[in-house]
């Protein structure tokens, strides 16, 4: 633990699984539940943690700043775009993340949009309800079998998604990631390092890059234009990597056939986006990771985060540049 701490404080920013909880007290541990993720309240509250623990919470510089105790911020989740990660490396606090925890949960989830929309199976659903039996000799879907995934990001998420698709569907994966060589991947994945092909040639692109400077808005138009007219587009990684507008144009004028969309920019996205008058999309509510399981195992892997670091131990999924600042043991 800390050195000079009898009692080190984590404060937890936003409530988790107990089994998390129950984690950290286990190492005695003094754990506080946040008054709200409000920064004003969180600037009065980090003052005398040790650790915070938050989920989706923005997690700025003048809030690091403020924390002067602080040895570790762990993210329950994957995405570290709300969290100043180079402010905290400057002051030496590891920022630790649950990179491993929900790729299950979102795989699957990529999985049953690439279903649903193949089979048509919202559209039947509601237009059955609506009384119409006949629909069933115009509504006709796809086989999967033998069609081609394209895999953009073969993260963790990318490489459950290619597996499950591949072995479970049949269906040919081809797959891009910059920082990805072959001896990583399942031989039935095949990486592929010429972006305008992985649209061309896909009858699904699933999305499941990270967000970073690099690859804000580094799909729109010109990628919905490469695609077939009877493709269609899955986001279960972060709204600002796609041009929103541009998405939603392809889809209005059937530049491609559908989409399933978990996540959009801004997030929460306005009541009346233009998605949601659509009825060739899926739409859910950034919840791909929300399952039972994935909720225990973000919660488990983030309290391991900060139990490592007050050990005085390297945590196994640091976000941090360890190259930099005055991060140690």
């Amino acid at each position: 633990m800390k050195e000079g701490l009898p009692l080190a404080n984590v404060l937890v920013i936003q409530p988790i699984a107990q089994e998390g909880i129950k984690m950290l007290l286990a190492e005695g541990l003094r754990v506080t539940q946040a008054e709200n993720s409000c920064l004003e309240t969180l600037s009065n509250e980090i003052v005398d943690a040790d650790a915070i623990l938050v989920r989706d919470a923005k997690i700025p510089r003048e809030l690091i700043e403020r924390g002067k105790r602080l040895s570790v911020i762990s993210r329950h989740g994957a995405g570290l775009e709300r969290i100043d990660i180079g402010a905290a490396t400057e002051k030496g606090i590891w920022v630790t993340y649950t990179p491993t925890a929900n790729s299950v949960s979102v795989a699957e989830h990529a999985i049953a949009m690439i279903l649903a929309l193949a089979k048509n199976l919202l559209k039947g659903d509601r237009v059955l309800r609506q009384g119409n039996f006949a629909i069933r000799h115009e509504l006709y879907g796809i086989e999967l079998e033998g069609k081609t995934l394209s895999i953009l990001g073969l993260g963790n998420v990318g490489r459950r998604l290619g597996k499950k698709a591949a072995y479970g569907l049949g269906m040919r994966v081809i797959g891009y990631d910059p920082y990805v060589d072959d001896s990583n991947l399942d031989p039935l994945i095949e990486l592929n390092a010429d972006w305008e092909s992985l649209f061309k040639e896909a009858d699904f692109v699933s999305l499941h890059m990270s967000l970073n400077d690099q690859t804000k808005g580094i799909i729109g138009r010109k990628e919905f234009e490469l695609m077939k007219k009877s493709a269609f587009f899955i986001n279960c990684s972060r709204g600002s990597i796609v041009k929103e507008s541009e998405l939603s144009d392809a889809l209005g004028c059937g530049r491609i056939a559908g989409a399933g969309i978990d996540v959009y920019d801004p997030s929460p996205p306005a009541k009346d986006h233009p998605l949601f008058a659509m009825d060739n999309v899926i739409i859910t509510p950034h919840s791909a990771a929300h399952t039972h399981e994935a909720m225990i195992n973000m919660a488990k892997q983030a309290a391991q985060g900060i139990i490592e670091v007050l050990r005085g131990e390297i945590p196994t999924w640091p976000a941090n540049d360890i190259r930099e600042g005055n991060l140690k043991k």
